[in-house]
């Protein structure tokens, strides 16, 4: 069975080989460097941010295993012997779960410095509330009592910043 972050997974890489062939097309020489558009930078930029929250699905998803699994165990109690491939599935789940953890909190940091990159508050707390906590637009909106589309507005305004000022990813 596929899970959440595996088709984000897929998504991003489809979203990178697109903007890898966009690039490509755009080259006209053999061996020439290929151009990345200012389109393209923002776009990698936005792709950085959204590793976290990508990371923390994935780890909701294990979660979620992990928890069927240890109710399944508690249900069966002492039927299933040591030995259960059941009982080495959880034992192989947990560990993915808590690497994938360590994963997130790695993310998390590097998310939250490229945020701190960004000089204006509000600009920061949209970042931090579109990526780090997950909401949506109309949500930012109301938590910062500004209209949806001026949220909008500040976050690509951000972005295009960002994508100017960040070193490449």
């Amino acid at each position: 069975m596929e899970t959440i972050g595996r088709k984000q997974e897929q998504a991003l890489h489809r979203a990178e080989l697109a903007a890898l062939g966009r690039a490509q097309r755009k080259s006209t020489e053999p061996g020439e460097a290929l151009p990345v558009t200012a389109a393209d930078r923002r776009e990698q930029v936005q792709q950085f941010l959204r590793r976290y929250r990508q990371a923390v699905a994935r780890a909701e998803d294990l979660a979620g295993e992990v928890q069927a699994l240890r109710l399944l165990e508690d249900r069966l109690g002492s039927t299933l012997p040591p030995s259960s491939p059941a009982l080495a599935r959880l034992e192989q789940l947990t560990a993915q779960l808590e690497d994938q953890l360590a994963r997130c909190l790695d993310i998390r940091a590097q998310v939250e410095r490229v945020i701190q990159m960004v000089g204006d508050e509000q600009q920061q707390r949209i970042l931090q509330l579109r990526y780090i906590r997950g909401m949506t637009w109309e949500r930012i909106g109301h938590t910062l009592t500004l209209d949806e589309r001026w949220v909008r507005r500040l976050h690509a305004k951000t972005l295009d910043s960002l994508a100017r000022h960040m070193p490449p990813l």
